[in-house]
């Protein structure tokens, strides 16, 4: 092949580059400006903001699901930009950038078309377009899981220990990024140590390696545990997890993949023509999260099974569908055909459009409605109860004494556009008709001066919901507090009582 070739390949691929980057800004965009925050990005901005109790690490590693990396660069966001747009945009940011280093190594694995073609599929992944754009850890993960791969491949061709110092940095802040991309640093290890099996050195440099990682991430080890301990109150995981994973990115692109691999294979009248070890190692890496997904579900714990959660793997699946795509003996038409192909059976089974978000819904337009009035009616001293809906009321009864695990719950509330004063309090998944719990909410009507006025906003999607706002106005009416704002809907009520 020519030098002129050679880069018209590489300015080819460059094109198809350019191309995902746009079609990843352009439907990112509506949810990037017009989209309210959802309840998970609501806890982003709980972690974040500054005026909320404790520090940024503290909320993070004693308190949320998540470490802090990706909070910190939400926190550089949202101090350019004072809003909601400022909490997204290094989730969309760092997408792009996932993008750039999945083309880069597509070129050191089989060239530019290769890499322009695995930036594409990456753009049009339905689980990228999901949740990348959220102001959440997963777009991070994208671009950690990239770098773990690029340097890699880098180590494996070139033996540089600048590379090995690279894949060490990129294992440790994936980690970083989230606890539950451990899974991935490990099939991407296992692979290392795969591929390099027959090299005492490097098999010694990799073990070292793996020592710093196990050591950088030692802070990590105490959240873990806790979330473990936590595991089953929070978990809602059911048997429907299974269809996470029949409907995944992975069960369409991969098989499609394969079987054109193996038509390739039976094509080639000699069959040595195409060396098929990055194939195996692409195909590996691929389906390493899953089988791990798969084996815990089967021990009981499904949460690996949520394609959030194996969203690091995406880069790697576009990039062994391209691989595969590369190999066909095929004109760069039929290619793209394929691409176009897979990405619509992909996006047909969402029933979804690129554009749109998943993850909106009315409650969140209704929460950021009934936060904004609260933010208008709360003065310093009023008490502000919250049932938000987050998963975490249901620990809140174990925690009942920390104001700061109040103050999470009720984050739902809360945005970069908007803030609350007063006491937040929140309220439990569940409140019984006696016991410790209602009687602390009754006292708190029973001995609140008269100057003070007690604000709520309830979750009225669940029956749980309802019945927590009818045992609030129950207390409310017995201890001659008057209603003077009800904001009702199916999905969120404020409510307002004062003396």
């Amino acid at each position: 092949m020519t030098l002129s070739k050679a880069r018209w390949f590489r300015d080819e691929g460059l094109i198809l580059l350019a191309l995902a980057i746009l079609i990843s800004l352009c439907c990112d965009t509506p949810v990037l400006f017009y989209s309210p925050l959802s309840m998970d990005e609501h806890v982003s901005w709980w972690i974040v903001s500054p005026d909320n109790p404790g520090t940024l690490l503290s909320r993070s590693l004693d308190y949320s699901a998540t470490p802090p990396i990706s909070s910190l660069l939400q926190r550089i966001g949202v101090s350019v930009f004072d809003n909601d747009v400022g909490l997204r945009l290094p989730s969309e940011i760092v997408s792009v950038l996932a993008m750039i280093l999945v083309y880069m190594v597509g070129v050191q694995l089989g060239g530019g078309w290769m890499g322009g073609l695995a930036a594409l599929l990456l753009a049009l992944h339905p689980d990228v377009r999901e949740y990348s754009r959220m102001a959440r850890p997963y777009a991070l993960l994208l671009l950690t899981g990239a770098l773990l791969l690029f340097f890699s491949v880098r180590w494996i061709q070139s033996g540089r220990w600048t590379a090995l110092l690279g894949v060490m940095f990129a294992a440790a802040t994936c980690i970083w990024t989230h606890y539950l991309a451990t899974p991935w640093v490990v099939a991407v290890i296992v692979w290392l140590f795969f591929c390099k099996g027959r090299d005492q050195r490097s098999i010694i440099e990799l073990m070292a390696v793996c020592v710093m990682i196990a050591i950088a991430c030692l802070p990590l080890a105490a959240p873990v545990f806790r979330l473990m301990e936590w595991a089953p109150e929070m978990s809602f995981r059911t048997e429907s997890s299974w269809s996470d994973l029949l409907t995944s990115w992975w069960t369409i692109a991969v098989p499609v993949s394969v079987t054109f691999a193996v038509l390739l294979h039976f094509s080639q009248r000699d069959r040595k023509l195409v060396d098929w070890t990055w194939g195996w190692s692409l195909l590996w890496l691929s389906v390493s999260v899953v089988m791990a997904a798969i084996f815990a579900n089967v021990l009981g714990n499904s949460t690996l099974l949520e394609p959030r959660y194996r969203i690091v793997t995406a880069p790697v699946t576009a990039l062994f569908v391209s691989w595969i795509l590369t190999r066909i003996p095929a004109w760069r038409s039929t290619n793209l055909l394929t691409v176009v192909l897979v990405v619509t059976a992909m996006w047909g089974i969402r029933h979804q459009k690129p554009w749109e978000s998943g993850q909106h819904s009315l409650a969140d337009d209704r929460w950021e409605s009934v936060g904004k009035e609260l933010s208008r009616r709360v003065k310093e001293g009023d008490v502000v109860m919250v049932y938000s809906g987050l998963v975490e009321q249901r620990i809140l009864p174990y925690f009942f004494e920390d104001p700061m695990w109040h103050d999470y719950v009720c984050s739902r509330i809360e945005s970069p556009e908007y803030h609350v004063e007063g006491r937040h309090i929140g309220l439990p998944f569940f409140m019984p008709e006696s016991g410790d719990l209602p009687a602390y909410y009754n006292s708190l009507f029973r001995t609140l001066p008269m100057r003070v006025s007690i604000h709520c906003a309830i979750a009225t999607d669940t029956d749980l919901g309802q019945n927590c706002r009818a045992a609030l106005s129950q207390m409310a009416v017995s201890n001659g507090w008057k209603e003077t704002w009800n904001d009702s809907s199916s999905v969120v009520t404020g409510l307002t009582w004062q003396r």
